[in-house]
């Protein structure tokens, strides 16, 4: 399934525009698109090769009289290899990014999106597993030039354009093969490196992620590479492996053309997902889970369900209020399912170092006002409609436990609602040893009662197992809530 942003598949009407359709990338993306109902176009510097759909194209002399339509989706696999760069640099500008850069001007209509192939090459390969967002830092001829049309897309074209970075794409004609093979065929060393080093991806592969990034219109910077990188001489050996005549004439060299290669050529893989909605978490910091949850999800992770559902349930009794105080919040993991239901939301706890890290980490801290407050010492310096406090009230020592709740009536206006959830007395011979420590005001249901009564009109009492919430008989009750109104003032 995918949001409605996107479209979920390139229908009928969508032209697809291949420059360097004889390219392996381009002939391979056209057959697959065809095969899957898209209209595709192309562009050849082989005469032979026009058609109706095959445009003649050179983007050295760019004749763009040629093109009588406009596209949706074009996808650049065009350009001079490493070797012609090198070899003509003059030549290869015109072609790799003159003529590259003009045709994005020319063809990019306000509906298109383009598609650059761009390459390893980029960076210097001095280390393994370049990130998408590292700055790049070219030493290759060719790498420069792709940098430099990376750049224009991204200062120019950035919402209307994916780069998309490969490492080495195998297919069935992937020279350096061929030649393996030949030489392999004819009883000849088959010569590899041992000092370069490769990260294969398959052509089949890369066509899905065209596509998806096709389908999704995903702008931004991507890489797809392989989940290793090994020499030259390994992959020779992973390629014959089931010739062990071929095997044989493997020999191993070192690599002195530094002019031309690199020492490593992997990428670490960014893409995005399948499912579009989740693509906004692939472009910011991840979420990270607090002290308190994670120790949880480390230790008893279904325990972050019951904690949530609690959450749920304040949510629910406290829905539409105006403004709401969490008293003992910790780290604040369930405190968002109440903010959605609230207008706004103040997370008290009276350890600094919770509310320190939840200022730094939580992912809503721009609408949460995280405060240190200790509630058995004083109100809080102004009145809220709501308050709740779970798991918060057994750990008060009685002694503490008047002052603790007089002073969360004093923060409540004469309307307030509290609720107080806590495990129940009963549950105790089930709690772990750390837990007991702490748990120093535990409960029966009747008795939270009573003592609440003392402070409000109405209390009204509710049990829960596990995650849910009844109304049932109270001793079987591993946790007890307190919705109660109107405090006595």
């Amino acid at each position: 399934m995918t949001t409605p942003e996107y479209d979920s598949s390139l229908s009928e009407q969508k032209k697809v525009l291949i420059f360097g359709v004889d390219s392996q990338i381009g002939n391979s993306l056209k057959d697959f698109l065809i095969k899957n109902g898209i209209e595709v176009f192309g562009t050849t510097r082989r005469k032979r090769n026009i058609n109706k759909h095959t445009y003649f194209f050179d983007l050295e002399r760019p004749d763009f009289d040629v093109f009588t339509m406009k596209f949706d989706y074009i996808v650049f696999c065009a350009g001079h290899t490493a070797t012609a760069c090198e070899k003509d640099i003059q030549k290869s500008r015109l072609v790799n990014v003159t003529g590259t850069i003009e045709a994005i001007d020319r063809l990019v209509s306000a509906n298109s999106f383009v598609i650059y192939i761009s390459s390893n090459h980029v960076f210097n390969g001095k280390k393994p597993f370049y990130k998408h967002t590292e700055k790049t830092c070219a030493v290759t001829v060719y790498g420069k030039f792709k940098s430099e049309v990376e750049d224009y897309l991204v200062n120019k074209l950035y919402q209307k354009s994916a780069i998309l970075r490969l490492t080495k794409v195998i297919t069935e004609k992937t020279p350096f093969l061929e030649q393996w093979k030949i030489e392999a065929k004819e009883g000849r060393v088959i010569k590899t490196f041992k000092n370069r080093f490769l990260s294969p991806v398959q052509i089949d592969d890369v066509l899905e992620n065209i596509n998806l990034l096709l389908t999704q219109k995903r702008n931004g910077i991507f890489h797809f590479g392989g989940k290793e990188e090994i020499s030259y001489t390994e992959y020779a050996k992973i390629f014959f492996k089931d010739s062990p005549l071929a095997l044989k004439l493997i020999a191993a060299e070192l690599d002195t053309n530094t002019d031309l290669s690199l020492t490593h050529n992997s990428l670490t893989t960014h893409l995005p997902t399948k499912e579009a909605q989740y693509n906004s978490l692939l472009d910011v910091d991840r979420v990270t889970m607090g002290l308190m949850s994670g120790h949880s999800f480390l230790g008893d992770t279904k325990r972050l369900v019951f904690t949530l559902s609690r959450y749920k349930f304040v949510s629910k009794m406290f829905s539409g209020f105006d403004n709401v105080l969490e008293i003992g919040c910790a780290d604040a993991f369930g405190t968002p399912i109440v903010l959605n239901e609230v207008s706004s939301l103040v997370a008290c706890d009276f350890d600094p170092v919770f509310i320190g890290d939840a200022k730094t980490t939580h992912p809503f801290s721009d609408r949460i006002q995280f405060q240190v407050h200790d509630m058995v010492k004083a109100p809080i310096n102004r009145q809220f409609e709501g308050a709740f406090c779970l798991d918060v009230l057994e750990h008060i020592e009685p002694r503490h436990e008047d002052s603790f709740i007089t002073n969360i009536c004093q923060s409540l206006r004469e309307n307030g609602s509290l609720i107080v959830g806590m495990p129940s007395l009963e549950s105790q011979i089930y709690a772990s040893k750390i837990s007991k420590l702490g748990h120093v005001n535990c409960k029966k249901g009747s008795d939270l009662k009573l003592l609440l009564s003392k402070y409000f009109q109405r209390v009204f009492l509710f049990s829960m197992n596990d995650e849910v919430v009844h109304t049932g008989y109270e001793p079987m009750s591993q946790y007890i809530l307190a919705l109660c109104c109107f405090p006595k003032k």
